[in-house]
């Protein structure tokens, strides 16, 4: 049974071209890199909080409907509870 490894010891090196190493050093140069400014960052984080404040607020202060607001919803034949099964 031939081992299916063998065929790896028929690889050869290769010799890179003289200017390719330069040429992979001026491409990660020119790429820069990927950074956000510290005020990108603290606004993105703010306009976060600000939302998680707004939602936690109108939770917070729900109000049970009404009579009037029951009243509202069977004019328009609006489900006033729920329940899908009656």
């Amino acid at each position: 049974m031939n081992d299916p490894l063998h065929i790896l010891e028929t690889v050869q090196k290769v010799d890179a071209p003289p200017y390719m190493y330069a040429r992979i050093l001026r491409r990660i140069e020119q790429r820069g890199s990927d950074y956000v400014s510290a005020t990108v960052a603290w606004s993105v984080g703010f306009a976060f909080a600000l939302l998680l404040v707004v939602n936690i607020a109108v939770v917070l202060n729900q109000k049970e409907p009404t009579q009037h607001h029951h009243q509202l919803a069977e004019e328009f034949h609006l489900q006033t509870n729920n329940s899908l099964y009656h």
